[in-house]
């Protein structure tokens, strides 16, 4: 049994007129290469947080993506029996002045599946209390709020899951910021078979 607990991934703050990248990808796993098998593994509390936004940097760059994994351009055979709680994408704030950046978005609380990344098989696997956050908008007129996708998962276009097999998801949240609030779009069991 593997256990994953309390680890984190961190974008650091942009300087204001210096494009970088703050995202954070991946706060237990990063993996750009292929992975044959996730078995009866733990992964609690891991967070992607994303560095703050800079006036005159562009907005893309401070995206949170996978909380618990991040996978790109590779394949992960088999996910089975893991169990994923607490688990956190949490996009970047906009300077508290800027107006050309927004606020980063929050994606795939527990798993992000990015270029052409394939999981081949997820099964038996539960994803509870998880969450993908959007980072809040400056004050400032015309910056907004970061938006949230997959409390449990997020798979880009050119990613997949081939089969879903006795998965239980369950209080997963996507929660889009809106200045300095934050509103609820999803809480909901569901259940694959």
């Amino acid at each position: 049994h593997t256990r994953f607990e309390n680890n984190f991934s961190l974008g650091q703050p942009q300087v204001a007129g210096v494009i970088s990248n703050s995202e954070a990808r991946g706060g237990a796993i990063y993996s750009d290469a292929a992975i044959t098998a996730i078995t009866n593994s733990t992964f609690i509390n891991n967070q992607a947080l994303s560095g703050m936004g800079a006036n005159g940097n562009i907005v893309g760059l401070h995206h949170a993506k996978g909380g618990a994994i991040f996978i790109t351009n590779a394949t992960i055979g088999l996910i089975n029996n893991a169990d994923f709680q607490l688990n956190v994408a949490q996009g970047g704030d906009s300077d508290s002045s800027s107006v050309t950046t927004s606020g980063g978005n929050g994606l795939g609380a527990a798993i992000y599946g990015d270029l052409n990344a394939v999981i081949t098989t997820l099964s038996n696997s539960s994803f509870t209390n998880n969450q993908s956050r959007g980072g809040n908008s400056s004050l400032a007129i015309g910056s907004l709020p970061g938006s949230a996708y997959g409390g449990g998962i997020y798979l880009s276009r050119t990613s997949s899951v081939t089969t879903l097999t006795q998965n239980v998801f369950t209080n997963n949240q996507a929660l889009g910021a809106n200045g300095q609030f934050l509103h609820e779009q999803d809480n909901s069991e569901q259940r694959t078979s």
